[in-house]
């Protein structure tokens, strides 16, 4: 079986002559494409009209339909053959956890999807090409168009390929998702009111019904998350909400110069340099994680977590400054 390409950008040889198309798809699903024409509905957004063909071609939809149905079959089953022992209910949260529109749009901007779905010009300079909805339906039908060319085992093996590989299940299951009692916690740490959820709308098929919610809190942050249960829109939307706070976060402390109050509270104090190391990095590349330590030899060291790590680095400076403090009851240089 020929090797995966690297990015699904490969796909804009659709648009070429058919033979140099048919290699390159070979080389994508790694087996011979039958019908390389489902592959061009997969990749066309339902804003696109061609001047020779007028409206007469098919969008996308179609296939995001069948493909949302494929996908979600073949994660359950791949859920259920991993888990014998477990019920229903924990399935149910796997698949969430797997299978939602961050997920899929992630999935999506790694195999390049959004550089080639056409799509109309003015889609195109709103930035469509990068929205979540957009490349989430895209993959999804890409999924129908392998499903309807190379059947059920065909797109049992794509997902399998750029969905399931190296996915550790065990920690997946692990992982704590309830974003809204992180969030809840924080704000009641910083002493503000609760968070409060609202459905500002909802939309599309009845196969495919989208809740869009909106959590503000003290006035101050708004975000929205959409999925299709009010419940998981809170969850989402709670998950904005922290990602934006803990960017605001990262900005305060590297604005506050944290790394160079604690490089002149040890230059004053005549201590060894700081010294700083990544400890740990984890989340998506679109927002990772960075965990950083800093130490001063003899003195003490603090460890922090951030969306970037300068961010990271000024954070752990800053809870080390306050260790310090408190330990020699010296102030640090401002």
């Amino acid at each position: 079986m020929l090797p995966m390409i690297p990015a699904i950008r490969r796909l804009l040889t659709l648009f070429r002559p058919r033979d140099a198309a048919s290699r390159q798809l070979d080389e994508l699903l790694g087996e011979p494409v039958r019908n390389p024409s489902v592959y061009h509905q997969a990749l066309r957004h339902r804003s696109y009209k061609s001047k020779e063909q007028g409206s007469r071609l098919r969008s996308n939809e179609r296939l995001e339909f069948l493909g949302d149905a494929v996908l979600n079959l073949v994660i359950a089953e791949h859920l259920y053959l991993t888990f014998p022992e477990e019920m229903e209910g924990f399935l149910s949260r796997m698949r969430t956890k797997m299978v939602n529109g961050t997920k899929l749009a992630e999935v999506a901007r790694s195999l390049d999807l959004g550089d080639v779905i056409q799509m109309s010009n003015n889609a195109a300079q709103q930035g469509a090409k990068d929205k979540d909805p957009v490349l989430e339906d895209a993959l999804e039908a890409v999924i129908g168009a392998v499903y309807m060319d190379r059947g059920l085992a065909g797109a049992r093996r794509f997902i399998h390929r750029t969905m399931l590989e190296g996915v550790n299940l065990e920690a997946l299951a692990a992982r704590e998702d309830n974003f809204k009692t992180a969030l809840q916690q924080l704000v009641q740490q910083r002493g503000w009111p609760k968070p409060t959820y609202s459905l500002i709308n909802t939309k599309g098929p009845p196969h495919k019904r989208e809740l869009r919610v909106v959590v503000e809190i003290a006035g101050i942050v708004k975000s929205q998350g959409r999925a299709k249960s009010r419940k998981q829109a809170e969850q989402f939307a709670a998950r904005a909400a922290l990602m934006t706070l803990r960017r605001q976060d990262d900005a305060q402390a590297i604005k506050k110069g944290h790394k160079d109050q604690l490089y002149r509270m040890a230059a004053s104090a005549k201590w060894p340099k700081p010294q700083y190391r990544l400890v740990g990095q984890k989340g998506p590349a679109h927002a990772p994680t960075f965990t950083v330590e800093v130490r001063i030899d003899k003195m003490g060291s603090a460890k922090q977590a951030a969306g970037s790590k300068k961010a990271a680095q000024h954070k752990a400076a800053r809870d080390l400054l306050l260790k310090l403090e408190q330990r020699t009851g010296q102030a640090a240089p401002r």
